[in-house]
């Protein structure tokens, strides 16, 4: 095995992470030594490298990534050569389309610079123009790279294409080096001389930027080699669905297109401020940022959105887009602003940081560059952050829409602030050159700011509300915090001298490492004295790595047959119940809740879902584990909403897993603590619960153990039940040796005993409980309620979960603004807001894990210059220092590149090794089926280190129990039509083993579903056991169908775990055995059917195996 998963994903980090601290070194570091970050020759070359990114991303990068791309990866998997012939021919029309756009391009280099930098003249857009000329056939090869390196991807090798960059950055500083020990660095004497700029000065530095390109895409060949991959020309494109990808391409193109013009006009605009520093006095024309001074801002300012919005954003897409799927706009609603309030806690904190310490972290990034250059840089990143709470947040709303599917919409929203953006930018040319940059980083923050505004106005006519009144408070409060600290922060700057005066590379270190805590403390201070929830945003991540940092091993090996636990903060030790792990590939462990009688409680995240789940974990000697996932494997087959449904069991070495929803709302006990519920409320929850109760009982599962902590009520007024036959089990209640005459006697009693609770606002007695529904009945106001009550103390009433709800029917509407105040003191988790600080239960003691507290995931002023005309000074020897500061500078440089060219060599010499190696695809694996593989290394174990076995579990044969039809997007078609759309009444032919019989879905006008995306079956079988093929009769040929790892409600995500296209005999074979009792089959693509050639799936008989 190739290590497991956090070996690989280590690999795959560190070459990312190795690539932008190069990217780093290379600019603004060296670029700023060898040609300068404000200097002509800087800007000529910024905009001519650049020009090959943006016409990638605009001509190609959206077809490739958008169609090519998953064409290809699909192909992998489909077909029998693993896609050979489909990626050849490709790889063969990359080549064409690549070659043919990249020599038009290269030609018409002169014409890119115009469109690109229409503000330089002269001899700096004759410099641009010979850059260009260079730099523009890098378009071919980024697109051979992330073609190749996607074919790498869907064989699950990920490493050479996150290492492959690493090599170009060390070509390029290769590059600046070789400039730098030739010609030397740019300096204020030679910076406005262009004749400087031959032709091998100009092929050093653009042909080792197109060089990196080449060496990065060529690199990733080696492995493909190795993996089996023989390229080849194949110009068969007949029949290789090119109409589609061209038709597609056409539509990303056009999209890209639009959201280019701002890139475009602020490139011309900085070129404008580059000419006009052309013509001034040598000191003015050194502080006056262009295109390079820009990009070098920008790669600081985009930092907080990459590293952590899209992070956030990210996670709760998933969850969001389902809701949005199934009508629960409320869901969405909450989901919005929940992610809104998580990413502006980040973002105001980033702006306060940004905004104090611009300057020192340009002089940390760029250490050779002079003063002049550094000191204009800082007011455009400082400009560029006062939009990060509006880009920020806009990135939360953008995935909104996305999930509500309303991409026009979205768009259409951003069309205003195009035009807006666009006036703005092109008004910076009215302001004085020096401040044009900084004018475009402050156009960016007013349409970011605005844009979100107008989109949040927008999204709340179209879900009926966002929140608005919390948003509104947690932003202001959040802003007040970040000006707090900001000034602060400026403050203590001050301490440092004077905020214009100038300061080396090493006192820029001292100022961040100072002002850095200073502002954060203050922030997070200000959050605490004013008691704001988003507190808990910010510390839930540091309180984990505190508890991960008290942590320790359990000093004894264990063996999986004789497991002896030792806890370390409630945590397991020797079953590795760690948070981070992943268990069965899918549910990833974030926080222990709960251990209780042999039981661990965590809170987790369902990765293929993004949702937050709950895992029961029962160690295989706690005595009643087998009968507890006994009744949870009937207690899934039980559907009602107002359960807290039971997902999936599964066993691991050593324990048995039982996962649910994450319970949510406020339960009776934390109402009754506050004291007497309405009796009009209490008859609805009750009412609903007896309801919930009930479609267990049809399916044969009671719940026996029903009381007030395992009854939630949510702000909706929606109710909760939760524990359904798992909660008795677990206590050691015996359903089966029991008549169920009386088990529903219990439960109905038990249910009274809860109505009694809320009527009189009492915790309900362990015994003696005639008692308290005789005072319940007394002191009750509603006489439907007090004959209930009355007759059940007597042994006399309602005998059943059924006849509770015929006493209590008709009851009205649950409203949660009705209940009792809570008491602060006694809440457990009855707060919706993810903010919200978790306490104590009300109870002292709680006599089930189920019943155990649940903690809800919180998932989400610059130095004046003189005025624009000449200044004293005459020439730019006055900024050189003394000869004796120059000797010392230069002796610190040269230390500084030879470390650089040291580590550089390191670096790629391990670059170079580990891609030309034998890179096997990474297996990602539970950490369980990596230390069986470690096992059989036949290395003899220490004593210490004692070898882990695994128990054989011997699973059933496969029995289909049932197959449902799974139309999600059935209304979007035709919302008539829902219930009889693809024929649902036929699907039983599919498991009834006559092969005469048949299901056959509606005929569509095209393969694609037209409407739709496609439609699903959920194969329920008998029990969970261990399957390996799922095997269709298909009367009909192509189309595609597809085995996931996914649940019903999400039928079209989740991984795919196998895919064919249709014949008479279609076989799903998994990688690997798969362990489960649902298998969700999600049909993407039409069949032909045999009998009349329409686009119709016809399907005899599904066999499991």
């Amino acid at each position: 095995m190739a290590g497991g998963i956090a070996r690989s994903s280590a690999v795959m980090f560190a070459g990312t992470l190795v690539s932008r601290l190069l990217g780093l070194v290379r600019s603004p570091l060296l670029f700023g030594i060898a040609v300068g970050l404000n200097y002509p020759a800087g800007n000529a070359f910024d905009i001519a490298n650049k020009l090959p990114t943006l016409i990638y991303m605009l001509v190609a990068g959206g077809v490739v990534n958008a169609v090519l791309v998953p064409a290809i990866v699909r192909a992998s998997s489909r077909h029998d050569d693993g896609g050979a012939a489909y990626i050849n021919k490709m790889v063969t029309l990359g080549v064409l389309v690549l070659g043919a756009i990249t020599t038009v391009l290269t030609l018409a280099s002169p014409l890119l610079v115009t469109l690109f930098a229409s503000g330089l003249q002269g001899e700096w857009y004759q410099l641009a123009v010979a850059f260009a000329y260079w730099c523009v056939p890098q378009v071919f090869f980024y697109g051979m790279y992330t073609l190749l390196g996607q074919i790498l991807n869907a064989r699950e090798n990920f490493g050479p294409f996150m290492w492959a960059p690493v090599l170009n950055n060390i070509v390029a500083i290769g590059g600046m080096l070789a400039l730098l020990s030739i010609d030397g660095p740019t300096t204020p004497e030679n910076a406005l001389d262009a004749s400087l700029w031959d032709g091998s000065r100009i092929a050093i530095l653009g042909g080792s930027a197109t060089l990196g390109i080449i060496v990065q895409a060529a690199i990733l060949l080696i492995p493909l080699y190795r993996m089996g991959v023989r390229l080849k020309p194949d110009f068969a494109f007949r029949g290789a669905g090119l109409r589609s990808v061209a038709q597609s391409g056409g539509w990303v193109l056009a999209s890209m297109g639009a959201g280019m013009i701002p890139t475009l006009l602020i490139s011309n605009v900085a070129s404008v401020a580059s000419q006009r520093a052309s013509t001034m006095s040598p000191l003015d024309a050194l502080g006056v940022p262009g295109n390079a001074a820009y990009t070098t801002a920008y790669s600081l300012y985009s930092l907080p959105t990459s590293l952590v919005v899209v992070s956030i954003v990210t996670a709760i897409f998933t969850r969001m887009a389902q809701k949005a799927t199934s009508g629960n706009l409320a869901g969405v609603r909450d989901d919005t602003s929940r992610a809104l309030r998580i990413v502006a806690v980040f973002t105001f904190l980033a702006t306060a940081l940004i905004a104090v310490l611009a300057t020192p972290a340009i002089r940390i990034i760029s250490p050779g560059s002079a003063w002049e250059e550094v000191s204009s840089i800082g007011p455009v990143l400082l400009t560029m952050s006062l939009g990060l709470v509006g880009v920020g947040s806009f990135t939360v709303l953008q995935r909104v829409y996305y999930a509500l599917e309303d991409a026009k919409g979205l768009f259409v929203i951003q069309i205003p602030f195009f035009i807006l953006h666009s006036v703005l930018i092109l008004s910076t040319i009215l302001l004085p050159a020096r401040f044009i940059v900084v004018g475009v980083g402050l156009s960016m923050a007013i349409t970011n700011t605005a844009t979100f505004v107008a989109a949040l106005l927008q999204l709340r006519r179209r879900l009926g509300g966002i929140d608005g009144h919390t948003i509104l408070a947690s932003f202001t409060r959040l802003g007040a915090a970040a000006l707090v600290a900001t000034a602060a922060g400026f403050m203590v700057l001050r301490l440092f001298g004077p905020l214009t005066a100038e300061f080396t590379f090493s006192q820029a270190v001292a100022r961040i490492l100072v002002i850095t805590p200073v502002v954060t403390a203050i922030y997070l201070g200000i959050m605490w004295l004013g008691r704001m929830p988003e507190l808990q945003v910010l510390m839930r991540p540091l309180m984990g790595v505190l508890r991960r940092l008290q942590r320790r091993p359990s000093p004894q090996a264990t063996t999986l047959d004789g497991i002896e636990r030792s806890s370390t903060d409630g945590v397991n030790v020797s079953l590795n119940l760690l948070p981070g792990r992943r268990l069965r590939d899918r549910y990833e462990l974030v926080d222990h809740l709960e251990s209780t009688d042999g039981m661990e409680i965590w809170q987790g995240v369902d990765t293929v879902l993004g949702a937050d789940v709950r895992l029961m974990i029962l160690p295989t000697d706690q005595p009643t584990r087998e009968a507890t996932v006994d009744a949870a494997r009937r207690g899934v087959l039980v559907d009602d909403v107002r359960l807290i449904k039971l997902l999936s069991i599964f066993d691991m070495p050593g324990a048995s897993v039982i996962v649910s929803e994450l319970p949510t709302g406020t339960t009776m006990a934390e109402y009754i603590a506050s004291g007497p519920v309405p009796e009009d409320q209490a008859r609805a929850i009750v009412g609903e619960t007896a309801g919930a109760l009930d479609a267990g009982t049809r399916r044969g599962v009671r719940h026996l153990t029903l009381r007030e902590e395992l009854v939630r009520l949510d702000p909706e007024g929606s109710v909760f039940v939760d524990g359904l036959g798992v909660d008795a089990a677990f206590a050691g209640e015996h359903a089966a040796d029991v008549d169920p005459d009386a088990l529903d006697r219990r439960d109905a009693e038990n249910l009274a005993v809860l109505l009694a609770a809320l009527v009189l606002g009492e915790e309900s007695p362990e015994a003696d409980r005639t008692e308290f529904l005789q005072r319940a009945a007394e002191e009750s106001s509603d006489e439907t309620i007090s004959t209930l009550l009355a007759d059940v103390s007597r042994g006399e009433g309602p005998q059943s979960t059924s006849g509770i709800i015929k006493a209590l029917a008709p009851w009205g509407s649950i409203d949660a603004a009705s209940m009792p105040d809570l008491q602060p003191t006694q809440a457990m988790t009855a707060v919706t807001d993810p903010f919200a600080e978790p306490v104590q239960p009300a109870k002292a003691t709680v006599a089930s894990p189920i019943a155990a507290p649940v903690i809800r995931p919180a998932p989400t002023v610059w130095p004046q210059r003189t005025p624009e005309s000449p200044s004293d000074p005459s020439s730019w020897t006055a900024l050189s220092a003394e000869p004796e500061d120059n000797n010392r500078s230069d002796n610190s440089s040269n230390i500084l590149l030879g470390i650089i060219a040291v580590l550089v060599l390191l670096i790629g010499v391990f670059a170079f090794r580990y891609l030309t190696s034998d890179t096997s695809p990474v297996t990602i694996a539970d950490d369980e089926t990596t230390a069986a593989a470690e096992e059989t290394t036949g290395e003899e174990p220490t004593p210490a280190e004692e070898p882990t076995t695994e128990e054989v579990i011997e699973y059933p044969d496969p029995q289909i129990q049932s197959i449902s039809l799974l139309n999600p997007q059935a209304a979007q078609l035709d919302p008539t039509t829902v219930d009889s759309q693809d024929n649902p009444g036929s699907i039983p032919n599919l498991s009834d083993g006559n092969p005469g019989t048949s299901w056959s879905s509606w005929w569509y006008s095209d393969q694609g579903f037209w409407l739709k995306d496609g439609i699903g079956l959920e194969i329920t079988l008998a029990e969970e056991t261990e399957i390996t093929d799922v095997v269709l009769a298909v009367d009909g040929n192509g189309g595609l169908v597809q085995w996931r790892d996914t649940v019903n409600a999400a039928p079209d995500s989740g991984q795919i775990l196998a895919e064919s296209a249709m014949s008479s005999e279609t076989v799903l074979t998994a990688a690997e055995p798969v362990v489960s009792q649902t298998i969700i089959l999600w049909f993407d693509e039409l069949p032909t059917a045999n009998s009349d050639g329409l686009f119709r799936i016809d399907i005899s008989e599904i066999t499991v195996r």
